[in-house]
């Protein structure tokens, strides 16, 4: 367990050396206790760390890995995040047509899906995250323009998980100082 903190304070602040490497050893005692949704997760923080990083490669390898897992395991916020960090990683290869498609379906698991799930975090990381880089491109196409309006209900389901949630805190408030600053209010971007 205390792996599994240590691994979430890591990517929480950047250290994804460290991340990256306990997420190694926890991949490898999932594996050994064949424990389908450790090794699920495992795969997918790592590819988070990975997508971070810059290891495209790797990332896409550890997500088709870890999407795998998530169906074994029936886990839909897995699958969610999964296939955000997909997203992510189809921007990244400037394929914002594919990403876009993969948009609708995070964002109904997300919104069906109880705030208290654990995991739930990389989620709306990764959904805002693609939502953002979708809006800001010149070719957005109607499907990026529609999905983009999706962006401030999604932040203030953030706000409200981040309530009871004091690790979603800073993302929340960077998500709303973020829609702030885009709609011309400096002064309440600030604040956050």
């Amino acid at each position: 367990f205390s792996l599994l903190v240590r691994r979430m304070a890591s990517l929480h602040l950047g250290d994804f050396v460290t991340a990256l490497r306990d997420g190694t050893e926890i991949e490898r005692l999932a594996h050994a206790g064949q424990n389908v949704q450790q090794l699920t997760w495992a795969q997918t923080i790592n590819a988070m760390v990975r997508l971070r990083r810059g290891e495209l490669g790797q990332a896409r390898l550890d997500l088709a890995e870890a999407s795998i897992h998530a169906a074994e395991a029936q886990e839909q916020v897995a699958r969610c995040a999964v296939d955000g960090l997909r997203a992510q990683l189809l921007l990244r290869r400037g394929e914002r047509a594919r990403a876009a498609e993969l948009v609708g379906p995070v964002l109904l698991t997300l919104r069906r899906a109880k705030l208290a799930v654990p995991g739930i975090l990389v989620c709306f990381r990764a959904l805002l995250e693609v939502l953002w880089e979708l809006q800001q491109g010149e070719e957005q196409t109607a499907l990026a323009r529609h999905l983009a309006a999706d962006l401030p209900p999604l932040v203030q389901r953030l706000g409200r998980y981040a309530r009871a949630n004091v690790i979603a805190r800073p993302a929340a408030a960077r998500w709303q100082g973020l829609l702030h600053e885009q709609m011309g209010d400096e002064t309440a971007a600030l604040r956050c």
